[in-house]
């Protein structure tokens, strides 16, 4: 028998036997390691943690080469920075959610040759011609739609007539004003050209007898809309352009047309529905004032989120001996006194050629915010945002450990 052989063989069993026990042993140093890991009490992992965090300050809090003092006077630091921030952190949040806006002046000098100019309406307070209803002799049916001369004695006069299958809308044709008539006038509205004129609400009074001068500028207006601001732009049933003096038009002949179920003149919209007679119209115009803020509360007329603004400025003067002379030599026929009384001249025209556009601008962002708690976390602290990451991190593993008895 070859014994430099079988002690080859034994040796290599003795070989493998150490083998296998060395990784015997490394598996259990392993599995050591993970009990340890698992057993490893929750404060020597929170000290552990305070020691490695981007949190200037906590290593100090948890030192133990420090005495207790000290220890106590950088907890009371941390805690006071922590609480401080906290405060800062709730007090961007609830400004970031109050949703604030900031307003942007720029005054833009006009590179075209001219600005657009706006639509100019020109109104005599009387709906009616007096001397058309005088001679047809309806003048207390007109005083009926004059709103600044209701009475109860037109009212009742009127309602003493037989009005069964009266044209409403033909008596203001006939009786009304025509534009060629328009000569004399003692209301001026300047607006935008897409806006219905309401010159008794938005009209400039004018004096018979005197010179006007109107000048007026442009502003242009962006605003934004909810959360941060409170245009509105919707379509409107009659009006092609939303605007706030078009959408409370249509919500008062909407008010009208559902109290007395007809259509005031002139705002002929349903071609349908009749129009309102002096009897009908009267209950609606004495309507309570409360009565009809709150129809007019619920139609949202809010402003638009672009729109165009003329503003102006009025001057007046009184026409002089040679300029009246000069209007009676140009319109033979006319005396002094006629002047005086139903003659006024307006001249309108651009104060400046700039223009003054504000804008509506959010005022806090998120990016703002972030930005805010970040410098606050860096002041106070000496952290950044990631400082939260890794809190979360550790919380998160230590709970997997806790839990599950593995690693995260």
């Amino acid at each position: 028998m070859d014994v430099s052989k079988g002690h080859g063989w034994l040796g290599g069993f003795q070989k493998r036997n150490a083998v296998s026990a060395q990784g015997e042993k490394t598996s259990s140093q392993m599995l050591t390691s993970d009990n340890a890991d698992h057993n490893e009490p929750v404060k020597d992992a929170m000290v552990a943690f305070a020691q490695s965090a981007s949190v200037l300050g906590l290593k100090n809090v948890v030192d133990p080469k420090s005495s207790l003092v000290r220890r106590a006077v950088w907890l009371c630091c941390v805690l006071a920075g922590a609480a401080f921030l906290c405060y800062h952190i709730w007090n961007r949040v609830a400004y970031y959610q109050s949703n604030p806006v900031s307003v942007n002046v720029e005054v833009l000098y006009s590179q075209e040759p001219s600005l657009v100019f706006p639509a100019v309406t020109v109104c005599n307070i009387n709906i009616f011609r007096n001397s058309s209803v005088t001679a047809a002799g309806v003048k207390y049916m007109a005083y009926v739609y004059s709103a600044s001369r209701l009475s109860w004695e037109g009212f009742q006069r009127v309602s003493q007539m037989n009005l069964t299958g009266y044209n409403w809308s033909e008596f203001f044709r006939f009786h009304g004003h025509r534009p060629e008539e328009m000569f004399l006038f003692n209301q001026v509205m300047v607006h935008s050209p897409s806006e219905t004129p309401v010159p008794q609400l938005a009209g400039t009074k004018v004096t018979p007898g005197s010179i006007v001068d109107i000048a007026i500028w442009q502003t242009q207006v962006e605003n934004l809309p909810p959360p941060h601001g409170n245009c509105h732009d919707s379509e409107l049933a009659y009006f092609p352009v939303f605007s706030q003096l078009n959408c409370l038009n249509e919500c008062y002949f909407n008010f009208t047309l559902a109290k007395c179920g007809c259509q005031s003149p002139p705002m002929n919209y349903l071609p349908d529905v009749p129009s309102c007679s002096p009897i009908t119209i009267f209950p609606c115009l004495t309507t309570p004032f409360k009565e009809v803020a709150t129809a007019m509360s619920t139609c949202r007329c809010s402003a638009p989120c672009r729109e165009r603004i003329y503003n102006y400025a009025v001057s007046h003067a009184k026409m002089t001996k040679a300029f009246k002379q000069d209007l009676m030599h140009r319109y033979p026929g006319i005396t002094e006194s006629y002047i005086d009384e139903n003659v006024v001249k307006v001249k309108i025209f651009y104060k400046t050629l700039n223009v003054e556009k504000m804008t509506q601008q959010k005022a806090y962002t998120m990016l703002a915010l972030f930005a805010d708690i970040g410098g606050a976390l860096g002041l106070i602290l000496g952290s950044t945002l990631m400082t939260a990451v890794e809190i979360i991190d550790f919380v998160a593993a230590l709970a997997a450990r806790r839990l599950c008895g593995g690693k995260l």
